[in-house]
């Protein structure tokens, strides 16, 4: 099996697993994303070894994306969530720059979405919500997913 390919599965287990959990808890376990990260690292390494090369400047935006969101959620008192920071910290490890921005534009479009239908059956009363964002991103992730595949 190709390194991208254990990659990609990776990614997309471990998206739906954090998005069960964020959904339940309303949180996420730092040591997932310490798990998600080595096993980031490692896989670049394999890459690295099979591939000879990989793309630096990528992933250079992808972790500058993940640090604005962190600061993001450090200006806002946890307004945005520092887990989905992290998320997107660590996915410079597994998916493009490119692919990082379209999830986080389809999970924001999804989230407006689901808000909407929120407020209107709250009738408007949506003081204290909290909605998780990384479920948001989940029908990106499998679309892109199927999308590669399919050809």
């Amino acid at each position: 099996m190709k390194v991208m390919m254990i990659r990609e599965i990776v990614f997309i287990v471990f998206l739906v697993l954090v998005s069960i959990i964020d959904i339940k808890q309303k949180r996420v376990n730092i040591n997932l994303f310490i798990i998600y990260f080595l096993i980031g690292i490692f896989l670049l390494a394999l890459s690295l070894v099979f591939k000879g090369t990989i793309n630096l400047y990528d992933i250079s935006k992808s972790i500058i994306f993940g640090l604005l969101i962190i600061f993001i959620s450090i200006i806002t008192n946890n307004g945005v969530g520092r887990a989905d920071g992290l998320y997107f910290l660590i996915n410079s490890l597994y998916v493009s720059f490119s692919v990082n921005i379209y999830l986080f534009i389809s999970g924001l479009y999804i989230l407006f979405l689901i808000s909407i239908i929120i407020y209107i059956k709250r009738n408007g009363n949506i003081k204290h919500l909290a909605m998780p964002f990384l479920p948001c991103l989940l029908p990106y992730a499998i679309w892109s997913l199927y999308a590669h595949y399919r050809g």
